[in-house]
């Protein structure tokens, strides 16, 4: 188990890493969140999916659910997702998998 110290050292690191490399300011359900929206083809323990993902700091979307509702402004659309699989890092950061409902 993390120590107090490193736990909240490790939550100010996602934060840095999010403000500098989010792409994207989606609807999570209802919340905005600041993440890094991927559309391409991504390796999961060398299997290749082609799903779109949404990588985001675990704490910004605590309630975040298989099922929950994802909402991606790309130029003047909007692509709506919903989260087929949730897949934390286990050091703060999570991936959110999405499935297209359009």
């Amino acid at each position: 188990m993390a120590t107090t110290a490193f736990a909240q050292a490790l939550t100010r690191l996602n934060g840095s890493v999010v403000s500098r490399l989010a792409d994207t300011v989606a609807l999570v359900d209802s919340y905005r969140v600041n993440g890094i929206f991927d559309r391409q083809a991504d390796e999961f323990g060398g299997m290749v999916a082609t799903a779109p993902s949404f990588i985001v700091a675990t704490d910004d979307v605590p309630r975040v659910a298989q099922g929950s509702t994802v909402r991606i402004p790309v130029g003047s659309a909007v692509l709506r997702y919903q989260v087929r699989e949730l897949l934390p890092d286990g050091g703060g950061m999570t991936r959110l998998v999405l499935e297209s409902t359009q």
